[in-house]
């Protein structure tokens, strides 16, 4: 699997072309502010490098593959990282294994997530036919060193932190959540409205989801408002006029400066697409790519990928990122670009100029 290491070590990304304006389905000649309120699928992984490696060179040769895994994260260090293991040898589960292919902990659970350098979470169901999971805690060698005191819907995770906000069961086993609490790393806040998107880096903003009134189904799930809140649960600003589901992207620049959404307008008037959201302007822009595979650079770059990667920045907006079509792609932190298709899998120099990438497929 070639394509497998490229794709691993660099984060999903979403790209989108700038129109000013707040207005579905219109370019407004000049930005219009968001109201401030009132009150408060990744390849197998199976070559194993390391994230900092050199994007611009051809690939070298695997150092070490892994059979029967699928990729879930790299360690914040970069020295670690978790897989999915699909096969009998160990219990479908979380395992982290070292740059040498040494694995040092095995845990039974469907998710896993990093809280630090040396230390993850794991999420899953008590039963096999549950949706309901809980979250435990667990050193590089699988040892059990806390857990979180209440059962999950789902859990979204600030990056590299142990804070994360989990959304609550619905009412029925049919019932999706509209309900979340936080857990700081020591206690869990009161319940809030809402369902949980997407945490800063720093973990002081989170992207929920407002329920729209009566509830009401998607194509693939709960309808709802997008609005940021902070870390204590008071709202910093809503998107009046665009409308996402629980299971749609949203995700933050690692500077905080930006979000990305997959929001189509309430009216009908535009289709689901990627917008990005400027956080202190708070100001959308229009479409920046096709709902799917989305990732950010450091430089607030970024890449949207749904079979026609388009790459969006804040000063030139989307431009087509030059991959052709039926390709799928993603951005690292510096910039460098992985892409594939099929069997077929590329790495490019990091974006230059007018963002299109440079250098040739490989």
């Amino acid at each position: 699997m070639a394509c497998a290491a490229p794709a691993a070590t660099v984060p999903p990304t979403s790209s989108a072309s700038p129109t000013p304006g707040l207005t579905p389905g219109k370019t407004p000649s000049s930005t219009t502010p968001l109201p401030s309120a009132t009150t408060s699928g990744s390849p197998p992984a199976r070559q194993i490098r390391s994230p900092d490696a050199d994007a611009s060179a051809a690939l070298p040769p695997a150092t070490t593959e892994i059979s029967n895994v699928a990729f879930e994260a790299w360690s914040p260090d970069g020295q670690h990282l978790l897989v999915r293991t699909t096969t009998a040898r160990t219990a479908q589960g979380i395992a982290v294994f070292d740059l040498g292919g040494i694995e040092s902990a095995t845990v039974a659970f469907r998710e896993g997530y990093w809280t630090s350098g040396t230390s993850f979470a794991g999420f899953g169901p008590s039963t096999a036919d549950s949706v309901i999971g809980h979250v435990r805690f667990f050193d590089l060698k699988g040892t059990q060193t806390g857990d979180v005191p209440a059962d999950f819907e789902a859990v979204r995770f600030a990056p590299g932190s142990p804070v994360l906000a989990g959304t609550l069961p619905g009412g029925s086993d049919s019932a999706i959540g509209t309900t979340y609490r936080v857990w700081n790393g020591s206690g869990l806040s009161k319940v809030r409205q809402g369902v949980p998107l997407s945490w800063t880096a720093d973990a002081s903003l989170l992207a929920v989801l407002m329920p729209l009134q009566g509830g009401g189904y998607g194509g693939s799930g709960l309808d709802g408002t997008l609005a940021v809140v902070d870390a204590a649960g008071a709202t910093q600003f809503e998107v009046p006029g665009w409308v996402g589901d629980a299971y749609g992207v949203a995700t933050f620049s690692p500077d905080g400066s930006y979000l990305a959404a997959c929001l189509a307008a309430a009216d009908g008037s535009d289709p689901p697409q990627v917008r990005v959201i400027n956080v202190q302007a708070k100001s959308i822009s229009s479409s920046a790519g096709q709902c799917g595979i989305v990732s950010w650079s450091a430089s607030n770059s970024l890449l949207t990928s749904d079979g026609s990667p388009t790459l969006w920045t804040p000063t030139a907006g989307a431009t087509d990122a030059g991959l052709g079509v039926q390709t799928f792609a993603t951005i690292s932190s510096d910039g460098n670009i992985a892409s594939w298709s099929g069997a077929t899998c590329a790495r490019h120099r990091r974006p230059v100029g007018n963002g299109i990438p440079h250098g040739r497929r490989r």
